[in-house]
């Protein structure tokens, strides 16, 4: 199986995934690696990961007297996870394919500290792997069952 990736990480706001504590696309590859497996044949599998985002938006939050006196969420942070493999024959012709997107978000409240960031982050990436996970299976099965070698 090979693995590829056109998304490149902006390492600029709103794009935060660059902050994350593990790269969201190196986990992406690396569950490919443990989720996906090639059998042998004449037909050759590859995995495309065309989006490993997170994306931050600062919350409208109370700036007034009574906003002085409570605690409220500031920041939303946003995982996007799309994929999909894609069977082709020796002669590059496009056999299958199946894709799937994952999506989750979070919030921090304005008092957030840099671990409460770094474990929101890391619990975004896993959860949307999570997801593609499940989605991707039902994709393989839907699409590209014929080419599944059970085990």
């Amino acid at each position: 199986i090979d693995a590829t990736s056109p998304y490149e990480e902006p390492g600029l706001e709103p794009h935060v995934e660059h902050l994350a504590p593990v790269s969201f696309k190196g986990e992406a590859m690396e569950w490919a690696a443990e989720r996906l497996t090639a059998s042998g044949g004449l037909v050759t599998a590859t995995l495309v990961i065309e989006d490993a985002s997170i994306v931050k938006e600062d919350l409208k939050t109370d700036q007034g007297l009574t906003g002085a006196f409570k605690t409220e969420q500031a920041e939303r942070y946003t995982a996007s996870v799309r994929a999909r493999v894609e069977i082709r024959e020796a002669s590059g012709a496009q056999r299958g394919v199946a894709s799937a997107f994952a999506q989750r978000s979070s919030t921090l409240p304005e008092d957030r500290t840099l671990i409460d960031q770094e474990r929101l982050l890391h619990g975004l990436i896993a959860d949307s792997l999570a997801d593609l996970d499940r989605q991707m299976e039902q994709a393989i099965r839907d699409n590209l069952l014929r080419y599944v070698v059970r085990q």
